[in-house]
Formats: C-alpha cells, structure tokens, sequence
C-alpha cells in the first residue's frame, strides 16, 4: 500500500508544555504518553496506544474497566466525564489510596459528533484566576459553547476567550458573561469563510475570573452540532 505512513502507535507532537517523560500528554484531539522529557513547544513522541500507569485524581477509587478521561487542567487520570477528554478504560482496579491507575489509552480524545461536555467554573474571593481548554472541531461541524449561572457572579469579572492559538483571541475576543445566563457562542469550522481559518479544527477556549470580591459559579456547555 503505497500510501501507508505509520502504524500510529507512536507519533510525534509539539510539547503543549513541559513534559516528563511517562506523563500523559493531551495535544488537541490526540492522547499518548510521552516516551522521553521534553520543554514546552519542543518535538515530543507520544505513544498512543498500550496500558500505562499513570497518575489519578487523589482519594478516587476506579473500578477495572471503567472509563476514564483525561483532567487537562491538573494533567491526571479521572473518572469524571464531565469537561474531561476520554482517554480509555482502567485494566486493573485502583485503590483510593493508590497513586496511579493502570490504563489502556485509546489515543481518541476529541469530542465527537453530538457530544457534550461541562466545565464547572467556579470563582475564589480575590483571588483571580484561568482555564484553558483544548477543543477538536470536525469538519462540517459548529461548537456552541453556552454558559448556565448556578450561583450568582457578583463583584466580578468572568470572560470567555477563543483562539486558534493557547491564549489567543482571533475567533472570539474576550467576552464578559457574568451577567448574561444562558448565554450562546456559536463557532464554527474551518471551512466557515466569516472567520480565521482553524488549523485542525484546534480551538483554544480560555475561562477567566479577575476582581473577585465574592463566590460565583456556572457552567460551559460545550456541544458539537453538524452543519447538515
């Protein structure tokens, strides 16, 4: 087959941020294990599939078998679904003393077509703080991100951001909801003219609170909805 590439059990990637070797590794829509030590933005290998111990929420037992994802924002092996990334299932059952989990990773960690999932944000008196979220966006397909108030921002500021870039603001700037429940963003595709072309359909999705002065709390609904 004169078009086959690779087997894909290994691939490579640009480093998200600075990786030990072991660690797992979440780049857009791909999942894997890094095979050696790497710093941020350098060429890595990710292993995508096999069965990995790897470093679990704290206290959280595991069945074996169950599902787990991928917590990018503490960078460790969870049972919540929930704003998480599926990563594979459990081999061998974790304690919650246990540090690390036993897993068979998948490789597939995108959000597929007419999926959802939440992130909880939850804001912290005076003290300010991010999340960055890492979205696949399919061909064909539109991300409408909406955000639902559970308890009352006051006396602060909540802003949504989305880039093509960790960081960046050229799909949406920065956009105040605190105060709007309910709220909609409709993104869309690469192949949408209205807006920067998305190299892989990657988009970055930045949650921030500045300003705190009391408790708030909502949800981002993140759903993928084909065109068609």
């Amino acid at each position: 087959m004169k078009n086959f590439v690779q087997p894909g059990d290994s691939i490579n990637v640009t480093a998200p941020y600075a990786v030990s070797s072991g660690q797992g590794v979440l780049v857009g829509g791909l999942f894997g294990v890094a095979a050696f030590d790497a710093a941020l933005s350098a060429t890595l290998e990710i292993q995508t599939e096999g069965v990995f111990d790897l470093t679990k929420e704290p206290a959280l037992a595991i069945a074996q078998g169950a599902r787990v994802f991928w917590d990018n924002t503490n960078r460790r092996v969870t049972t919540t679904s929930n704003g998480n990334f599926p990563i594979g299932a459990a081999t061998v059952a974790a304690a919650t003393s246990d540090t690390n989990v036993r897993i068979w990773i998948d490789g597939q960690a995108a959000l597929t077509p007419g999926s959802i999932a939440a992130r909880v944000v939850s804001l912290v008196p005076t003290a300010a703080a991010s999340t960055d979220l890492t979205v696949t966006v399919p061909a064909g397909h539109l991300l409408r991100i909406s955000e639902r108030t559970t308890v009352a921002y006051t006396g602060t500021t909540v802003t949504v951001q989305v880039g093509t870039t960790a960081g960046g603001v050229d799909v949406v700037a920065a956009t105040d909801i605190k105060a709007i429940a309910s709220r909609a963003l409709t993104l869309v595709d690469a192949s949408t003219a209205a807006f920067t072309p998305l190299p892989a359909g990657t988009l970055y999705v930045r949650i921030a609170q500045t300003g705190q002065t009391a408790v708030g709390a909502g949800q981002l609904i993140f759903e993928l909805l084909p065109t068609v």
